[in-house]
């Protein structure tokens, strides 16, 4: 498309590395070697009615996203931003966190999947993400920006 352009990377990742929580345009993941634990969450799983894909749902308006997460003791259900319950570094510890603090408590579970070597993963426009090695990883990937439709220009 006149106007787009396409990023590519190649990553290696060690055992137990990964991204924290970000979102994108529209991207591909193509998993060479290893195991990827990918969680999603769908813009359906919001709790502020905001399902659009617009720029509004990019940079720093991520953070602002909220998502239903169970109050202390398993009572009643809160709505957290998602800046408030998930981590800002890409440490196993955070991760850990993640997996046995946050994800237990939230009320609609992300989306969570196992890419392995030779599958190819889809993310769509600024669906929130985060994924984690599982052992060594090698993989391309390609995040698209459609200057055009955003609005960027040529």
């Amino acid at each position: 498309m006149k106007g787009s352009k396409v990023y590519t990377f190649f990553s290696i990742g060690k055992e137990n590395s990964g991204l924290s929580l970000h979102s994108h345009s529209e991207a591909f993941n193509g998993l060479i070697h290893g195991t990827k634990r990918w969680f999603i969450i769908p813009k359906s799983s919001s709790v502020d009615g905001d399902d659009q894909d617009t720029d509004s749902n990019q940079g720093g308006d991520l953070e602002e996203r909220e998502v239903d997460v169970e109050g202390k003791g398993g009572q009643d259900m809160a709505t957290r931003r998602i800046k408030d319950i998930y981590w800002d570094d890409v440490t196993a510890t955070a991760r850990d966190l993640f997996l046995h603090g946050v994800l237990p408590n939230m009320r609609k579970k992300p989306l969570e999947c196992y890419q392995h070597a030779g599958d190819m993963m889809y993310v769509p426009m600024y669906f929130p993400h985060t994924v984690f090695n599982i052992g060594e990883t090698v993989a391309v990937s390609a995040v698209h920006l459609a200057f055009i439709d955003n609005g960027f220009g040529q």
